[in-house]
């Protein structure tokens, strides 16, 4: 006569405990990386209340944009340049301000002259003091330059 095996009421219940604590472990480790990935981050942002875990800023350096970059001679300063430039963020989520480098080049595109502006270097106005740019939002920023001289034939923004 065969035996019966004993049906184990626990063994479902215990798979299913594995696979929370294996998907919990699995978003902890990640936590770094998935939690700036808009694809998973709203599981972090449900879970860090409760967790009291601090969210990493997110940022997309390569959602900001530059409009409208104007340089002209300031007229009030000799030997300076005035520099205006609308940047927007498109990104869907708010960011740092970035770090704005401004280059210029020769035409041969050797490199004559560099500077970076910090935000608060180029925030103004209301904007004085921020430190989030928020999406879809264009921000004027006008920017004082000493002239690199007549060999700076070409100038363009970067972000960092």
């Amino acid at each position: 006569m065969p035996t019966r095996r004993r049906r184990r009421w626990w063994m479902p219940l215990g798979v299913v405990c594995a696979i929370v604590l294996l998907g919990a472990q699995v978003l902890y480790l990640q936590f770094d990386t998935w939690a700036k990935n808009p694809g998973i981050r709203p599981i972090y942002e449900w879970l860090c209340p409760h967790l009291q875990c601090q969210l990493p800023v997110m940022r997309a350096l390569d959602e900001i944009r530059s409009k409208n970059l104007v340089v002209r001679a300031n007229p009030d300063v000799p030997g300076e340049l005035m520099v205006d430039a609308l940047i927007v963020n498109q990104a869907r989520f708010a960011q740092p301000f970035p770090v704005i480098e401004l280059r210029f080049s020769s035409m041969e595109g050797s490199p004559i002259a560099a500077r970076r502006f910090k935000p608060e270097e180029y925030l103004a106005g209301e904007l004085k003091g921020a430190t989030m740019f928020a999406p879809m939002t264009p921000v004027h920023i006008a920017l004082a330059v000493e002239d690199p001289g007549t060999d700076a034939v070409s100038y363009y923004i970067q972000f960092r």
